[in-house]
């Protein structure tokens, strides 16, 4: 059997984590083309009985930013408000400790296809080495609700930024949020 030259098939760190991250965006849809239909007596109306729909959500962030090669502590605050039981929309504000402190803006949306998954995808305004850019950020999240009223989450995070002109980051961490 010959066996190809591997460095052929090798992809760059960006590009896989990019490409993981795709993927989980398409295959987390799934769950949703196979959904029943509103309405049908069984979907959102059970679920709001059991899952109190809070439209207001505020949480802190604690993780790290993957940047040149290094972890960066990172810390955020997130605003966001729950449109219906599958969209949202917010803000994002991030702090990332480093030689030149980098703070981070942005505007997004979130789509929860299945239970407490959530994607996110968001632009806004980065300013890495004292230069703005701009940068996309797609985010995947996983939010547990807890307490008796369920107003208070706790969401493990993961997301690649594209940064205009700069390498592509990846940030991981976790968000502890309160729901009202």
């Amino acid at each position: 059997m010959i066996f190809p030259n591997q460095e052929r098939f090798t992809m760059r760190k960006r590009q896989f984590s990019t490409a993981l991250l795709c993927c989980l965006w398409l295959g987390a849809a799934l769950p949703v083309v196979l959904a029943e239909e509103p309405g049908s007596g069984h979907g959102e109306e059970h679920a709001e009985q059991h899952h109190p729909h809070h439209r207001f959500g505020v949480a802190l962030f604690v993780g790290a930013t993957r940047a040149h090669g290094e972890n960066e502590s990172t810390l955020g605050i997130e605003f966001g408000y729950n449109i219906n039981q599958r969209w949202s929309v917010g803000g994002v504000f991030e702090r990332a400790e480093r030689e030149a402190h980098t703070t981070l803006i942005l505007a997004g949306v979130g789509f929860k296809p299945y239970r407490g998954l959530r994607l996110q995808a968001a632009a806004g305004r980065k300013d890495p080495a004292g230069e703005e850019r701009n940068v996309g950020r797609l985010g995947l999240g996983y939010e547990f609700e807890l307490g008796k009223k369920k107003n208070w989450a706790i969401k493990p995070y993961l997301a690649e930024d594209f940064i205009e002109d700069e390498e592509d980051e990846e940030v991981f961490g976790v968000y502890v949020g309160y729901l009202f």
